[in-house]
C-alpha cells in the first residue's frame, strides 16, 4: 500500500536523526527556559530540513499518501526530539 513512500519515510528519518542528534549536541550546554518547546521546535527544524533534503532525491509526484507518510516522518522526529529534552537540560 505505501509502495515507494517508504523509501520517503526512510530517508527523512536518516536525514533527520543525525542532525537531531547534532542539534542535541549544540544544545547540551544551553539553559532554555522551556526545554519541551525547545526541543519540539528543534526536532521540527530537523524535519523540515531532511524533507527539504528530500526534494532533491524525489523520484515522482507527490500523491496523498506519500505526503501522509512524510508527516508520519516528521511526526516521529519532532515527538522524539521533544523526549529527548532532558539531554538538552542537563
Amino acid at each position: 500500500m505505501i509502495g515507494e513512500s517508504a523509501d520517503c519515510f526512510r530517508f527523512i528519518l536518516a536525514a533527520g536523526v543525525p542532525l537531531g542528534i547534532s542539534l542535541l549536541v549544540l544544545l547540551h550546554r544551553s539553559r532554555p527556559l522551556a526545554p519541551a518547546r525547545v526541543a519540539a521546535v528543534g526536532g521540527l527544524g530537523v524535519a523540515a530540513v531532511a524533507a527539504f533534503l528530500l526534494q532533491f532525491f524525489h523520484p515522482f509526484d507527490v500523491t496523498f499518501i506519500d505526503l501522509s507518510v512524510h508527516l508520519v516522518a516528521v511526526g516521529i522526529v519532532v515527538p522524539a526530539s521533544t523526549l529527548a529534552r532532558g539531554f538538552c537540560a542537563r
